[in-house]
Protein backbone atom coordinates (compact mmCIF):
# COMPACT_ATOMS: atom_id res chain seq x y z
CA UNK A 1 0.00 0.00 0.00
CA UNK A 2 1.28 3.44 -0.87
CA UNK A 3 1.98 5.81 2.03
CA UNK A 4 0.38 9.28 2.19
CA UNK A 5 3.84 10.78 1.60
CA UNK A 6 4.36 8.70 -1.56
CA UNK A 7 0.91 9.65 -2.85
CA UNK A 8 1.60 13.33 -2.12
CA UNK A 9 4.96 12.98 -3.92
CA UNK A 10 3.18 11.58 -6.98
CA UNK A 11 0.60 14.35 -7.01
CA UNK A 12 3.34 16.98 -6.65
CA UNK A 13 5.34 15.34 -9.43
CA UNK A 14 2.34 15.58 -11.75
CA UNK A 15 1.61 19.15 -10.66
CA UNK A 16 5.19 20.25 -11.30
CA UNK A 17 5.44 18.45 -14.61
CA UNK A 18 6.27 20.85 -17.42
CA UNK A 19 3.64 20.49 -20.09
CA UNK A 20 4.38 20.85 -23.77
CA UNK A 21 2.46 23.62 -25.53
CA UNK A 22 -1.11 22.52 -26.18
CA UNK A 23 -0.94 19.65 -23.67
CA UNK A 24 -3.43 19.89 -20.81
CA UNK A 25 -3.21 18.35 -17.32
CA UNK A 26 -5.88 15.89 -18.44
CA UNK A 27 -3.67 14.90 -21.39
CA UNK A 28 -0.71 14.40 -19.04
CA UNK A 29 -2.78 12.30 -16.64
CA UNK A 30 -4.06 10.19 -19.53
CA UNK A 31 -0.49 9.70 -20.77
CA UNK A 32 0.60 8.60 -17.29
CA UNK A 33 -2.29 6.16 -17.11
CA UNK A 34 -1.46 4.74 -20.53
CA UNK A 35 2.22 4.29 -19.59
CA UNK A 36 1.22 2.41 -16.44
CA UNK A 37 -1.19 0.17 -18.37
CA UNK A 38 1.36 -0.55 -21.09
CA UNK A 39 4.01 -1.49 -18.53
CA UNK A 40 1.55 -3.63 -16.57
CA UNK A 41 0.35 -5.48 -19.67
CA UNK A 42 3.94 -6.31 -20.59
CA UNK A 43 4.66 -7.63 -17.08
CA UNK A 44 1.42 -9.59 -16.63
CA UNK A 45 1.86 -11.17 -20.06
CA UNK A 46 5.28 -12.46 -19.00
CA UNK A 47 4.70 -13.60 -15.41
CA UNK A 48 1.89 -14.58 -13.03
CA UNK A 49 -0.17 -12.01 -11.15
CA UNK A 50 1.30 -13.20 -7.86
CA UNK A 51 4.83 -12.73 -9.20
CA UNK A 52 4.26 -9.12 -10.26
CA UNK A 53 4.33 -6.22 -7.82
CA UNK A 54 3.29 -2.62 -8.17
CA UNK A 55 6.99 -1.79 -7.70
CA UNK A 56 7.72 -3.81 -10.85
CA UNK A 57 5.12 -1.75 -12.71
CA UNK A 58 6.63 1.48 -11.34
CA UNK A 59 10.14 0.45 -12.44
CA UNK A 60 8.97 -0.58 -15.91
CA UNK A 61 6.94 2.54 -16.66
CA UNK A 62 9.50 4.93 -15.14
CA UNK A 63 6.97 6.73 -12.92
CA UNK A 64 7.00 7.32 -9.19
CA UNK A 65 4.95 5.04 -6.95
CA UNK A 66 2.79 8.00 -6.00
CA UNK A 67 2.07 8.86 -9.64
CA UNK A 68 0.92 5.27 -10.25
CA UNK A 69 -1.34 5.30 -7.19
CA UNK A 70 -2.72 8.66 -8.24
CA UNK A 71 -4.10 6.91 -11.35
CA UNK A 72 -5.02 3.51 -9.86
CA UNK A 73 -6.04 2.11 -6.50
CA UNK A 74 -3.55 -0.75 -6.65
CA UNK A 75 -2.30 -3.78 -8.55
CA UNK A 76 -5.70 -5.46 -8.75
CA UNK A 77 -7.32 -2.43 -10.37
CA UNK A 78 -4.50 -2.16 -12.92
CA UNK A 79 -4.87 -5.86 -13.71
CA UNK A 80 -8.64 -5.62 -14.17
CA UNK A 81 -8.33 -2.62 -16.49
CA UNK A 82 -5.77 -4.26 -18.81
CA UNK A 83 -7.73 -7.52 -18.74
CA UNK A 84 -10.90 -5.85 -20.00
CA UNK A 85 -9.19 -5.18 -23.34
CA UNK A 86 -9.11 -8.93 -23.98
CA UNK A 87 -12.91 -9.17 -23.87
CA UNK A 88 -13.30 -7.34 -27.18
CA UNK A 89 -11.02 -9.62 -29.18
CA UNK A 90 -13.37 -12.62 -29.38
CA UNK A 91 -15.83 -10.54 -31.37
CA UNK A 92 -13.10 -8.99 -33.54
CA UNK A 93 -11.68 -12.40 -34.47
CA UNK A 94 -15.15 -13.83 -35.13
CA UNK A 95 -15.99 -10.98 -37.51
CA UNK A 96 -12.77 -11.56 -39.43
CA UNK A 97 -13.68 -15.19 -40.19
CA UNK A 98 -15.52 -16.45 -43.24
CA UNK A 99 -17.98 -18.53 -41.25
CA UNK A 100 -19.58 -19.90 -44.43
CA UNK A 101 -16.33 -21.78 -45.10
CA UNK A 102 -16.00 -23.21 -41.58
CA UNK A 103 -17.86 -25.80 -39.55
CA UNK A 104 -19.16 -24.71 -36.11
CA UNK A 105 -16.28 -26.51 -34.37
CA UNK A 106 -13.71 -24.87 -36.68
CA UNK A 107 -15.26 -21.48 -35.96
CA UNK A 108 -15.10 -22.12 -32.20
CA UNK A 109 -11.46 -23.20 -32.37
CA UNK A 110 -10.52 -20.16 -34.45
CA UNK A 111 -12.16 -17.82 -31.94
CA UNK A 112 -10.98 -19.39 -28.68
CA UNK A 113 -7.46 -20.28 -29.77
CA UNK A 114 -6.46 -16.60 -29.59
CA UNK A 115 -6.19 -17.33 -25.85
CA UNK A 116 -3.50 -19.96 -26.46
CA UNK A 117 -0.74 -17.51 -27.42
CA UNK A 118 1.77 -16.94 -24.62
CA UNK A 119 1.02 -13.34 -23.62
CA UNK A 120 -2.74 -13.66 -23.64
CA UNK A 121 -2.65 -17.09 -22.01
CA UNK A 122 -0.56 -15.80 -19.09
CA UNK A 123 -3.08 -13.04 -18.42
CA UNK A 124 -6.02 -15.47 -18.63
CA UNK A 125 -4.28 -17.89 -16.26
CA UNK A 126 -3.75 -15.07 -13.77
CA UNK A 127 -7.42 -14.12 -14.06
CA UNK A 128 -8.50 -17.68 -13.29
CA UNK A 129 -6.08 -18.09 -10.36
CA UNK A 130 -7.13 -14.73 -8.84
CA UNK A 131 -10.80 -15.64 -9.23
CA UNK A 132 -10.24 -19.02 -7.56
CA UNK A 133 -8.33 -17.26 -4.76
CA UNK A 134 -11.39 -15.14 -3.99
CA UNK A 135 -10.82 -11.81 -5.74
CA UNK A 136 -14.35 -10.51 -6.29
CA UNK A 137 -13.26 -7.93 -8.87
CA UNK A 138 -11.40 -10.53 -10.93
CA UNK A 139 -14.20 -13.09 -10.51
CA UNK A 140 -16.62 -10.53 -11.97
CA UNK A 141 -14.16 -9.98 -14.82
CA UNK A 142 -13.88 -13.73 -15.51
CA UNK A 143 -17.68 -14.05 -15.52
CA UNK A 144 -17.88 -11.11 -17.93
CA UNK A 145 -15.24 -12.69 -20.15
CA UNK A 146 -17.04 -16.04 -20.21
CA UNK A 147 -20.38 -14.37 -20.93
CA UNK A 148 -18.86 -12.41 -23.84
CA UNK A 149 -17.17 -15.52 -25.27
CA UNK A 150 -20.44 -17.49 -25.03
CA UNK A 151 -22.31 -14.62 -26.74
CA UNK A 152 -19.80 -14.62 -29.59
CA UNK A 153 -20.02 -18.41 -29.98
CA UNK A 154 -23.83 -18.22 -30.03
CA UNK A 155 -23.76 -15.55 -32.74
CA UNK A 156 -20.98 -16.87 -34.97
CA UNK A 157 -20.94 -20.64 -34.34
CA UNK A 158 -24.72 -20.91 -33.77
CA UNK A 159 -24.43 -22.86 -30.53
CA UNK A 160 -26.98 -22.76 -27.71
CA UNK A 161 -26.14 -21.00 -24.41
CA UNK A 162 -25.83 -24.36 -22.64
CA UNK A 163 -23.42 -25.72 -25.27
CA UNK A 164 -21.51 -22.42 -25.20
CA UNK A 165 -21.15 -22.72 -21.43
CA UNK A 166 -19.90 -26.30 -21.75
CA UNK A 167 -17.36 -25.21 -24.37
CA UNK A 168 -16.06 -22.40 -22.15
CA UNK A 169 -15.72 -24.86 -19.27
CA UNK A 170 -13.52 -27.04 -21.51
CA UNK A 171 -11.60 -23.95 -22.66
CA UNK A 172 -10.86 -22.77 -19.10
CA UNK A 173 -9.71 -26.27 -18.16
CA UNK A 174 -7.26 -26.23 -21.09
CA UNK A 175 -5.90 -22.89 -19.88
CA UNK A 176 -4.87 -24.26 -16.48
CA UNK A 177 -1.32 -23.34 -15.43
CA UNK A 178 1.30 -25.66 -16.91
CA UNK A 179 4.78 -24.80 -18.21
CA UNK A 180 4.52 -23.02 -21.56
CA UNK A 181 6.29 -24.45 -24.61
CA UNK A 182 6.46 -23.10 -28.16
CA UNK A 183 4.25 -25.91 -29.50
CA UNK A 184 1.57 -25.35 -26.85
CA UNK A 185 -0.87 -23.30 -29.01
CA UNK A 186 -1.03 -26.11 -31.58
CA UNK A 187 -1.41 -28.78 -28.91
CA UNK A 188 -4.16 -26.81 -27.17
CA UNK A 189 -6.03 -26.39 -30.45
CA UNK A 190 -5.82 -30.16 -31.03
CA UNK A 191 -7.05 -30.89 -27.51
CA UNK A 192 -9.94 -28.44 -27.89
CA UNK A 193 -10.88 -30.07 -31.20
CA UNK A 194 -10.85 -33.53 -29.59
CA UNK A 195 -13.02 -32.36 -26.69
CA UNK A 196 -15.49 -30.64 -29.01
CA UNK A 197 -16.08 -33.80 -31.07
CA UNK A 198 -18.67 -35.33 -28.70
CA UNK A 199 -20.64 -32.06 -28.69
CA UNK A 200 -20.95 -31.98 -32.48
CA UNK A 201 -21.15 -35.70 -33.22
Amino acid sequence: MVSPDQQKQGICQMANQKLSPGVTRADAKRETRNKVLSAARKLFSERPYEGTTIRDVVATCGMSTGAVFNSFGGKEEVFVVISKDDLLEYDSVARSLDASQLSPSETIISILSIDYESARLNILRSQLSCAYAGSEAVMNLVNERIAEAVRVLEEFATVSPSIGGAILSIHCDLCRPVPYTSDMPGLMRQELSARLSPLFG
